[in-house]
């Protein structure tokens, strides 16, 4: 996939520089819709879902900053200040990215920033969003639900006919979800530990029917039933062979070893070992 974007790239350039000159615009002006930063919040390895939202959305006119995975948070945000990002999007795919995505709005409220925020990603869901993140962060939070969702988000986050009711709507959206929520757990009523037990499943086995025995009566072998294994008795001219004898005649094979020559001098005995100390 990659490699197809990339191959396409030369020549959206030259669509983009063509559509450019013939509208007359100055080469000082950005051709691109928006600048967006993409990431994989820290702890997260996972960057499917980011690299086909990247596509998707370069395929669109969109410039796009992939800092890929693992990026802890304030690289995200230093990064999105450096380039003047219009838009930054989280994505991660398992539980703790989360609680992440949680401190990079935090971060963002902390530090005054305006910039959209895009969550995204198997975990993420629109009640998470509207209960966790959003009220940590005063601008737009957006869940986006897939790729082919980025593109419509980002554009209307980005048009200034259109934002501010986008903004709006997203933001009653959300509290309606919130508030069903906060409803949701004042229904749930818990018991004590006390009631909880009270209501466990009690059994008296005292009080159960005793076994009944079966109607038929047990198994009774006849008396002759185990007889005994007949004994094994050699005739009387049955020689034993010893083990070794069978493996290894005496005939077969005799075991000598070298001499050494008659002129051949034998040391002496080393000395005792003395400490030079």
């Amino acid at each position: 996939m990659k490699k197809a974007v990339a191959h396409l790239i030369p020549y959206m350039e030259k669509e983009r520089e063509a559509m450019q000159l013939a509208s007359g615009s100055s080469e000082e002006m950005d051709p691109y819709q928006g600048t967006i930063v993409l990431a994989t919040v820290k702890g997260d390895v996972h960057d499917i879902g980011k690299n086909i939202v990247g596509v998707v959305l370069g395929c669109n006119n969109f410039r796009v900053i992939d800092l890929g995975v693992m990026i802890p948070c304030d690289k995200i945000l230093r990064e999105a200040i450096k380039c003047k990002a219009d838009i930054i999007g989280l994505s991660g795919l398992i539980t703790p990215s989360l609680d992440e995505m949680i401190y990079v709005a935090k971060e963002m409220e902390r530090l005054g920033m305006k910039t959209p925020l895009l969550i995204g990603g198997a975990t993420t869901s629109k009640t998470h969003t509207a209960v966790k993140i959003a009220p940590r962060y005063s601008c737009p939070v957006v869940h986006v639900l897939d790729a082919s969702r980025s593109v419509v988000v980002c554009s209307q986050l980005l048009d200034e006919n259109v934002k501010e009711e986008f903004f709006e709507e997203t933001t009653e959206e959300y509290e309606d979800i919130r508030q069903d929520h906060y409803d949701s757990l004042k229904e749930r009523r818990f018991l004590s530990l006390a009631q909880a037990r009270e209501k466990g499943l009690h059994v008296d086995w005292l009080s159960q029917a005793k076994p009944v025995s079966p109607l038929s009566p047990p198994f009774s072998p006849p008396a002759d039933y185990f007889s005994p294994l007949p004994s094994f008795s050699p005739p009387a001219d049955y020689q034993f062979s010893p083990l070794p004898s069978l493996l290894f005649p005496r005939d077969s094979f005799s075991l000598s070893l070298p001499l050494p020559p008659a002129d051949y001098q034998f040391s002496p005995s080393p000395p005792p070992f003395s400490s030079p100390c």
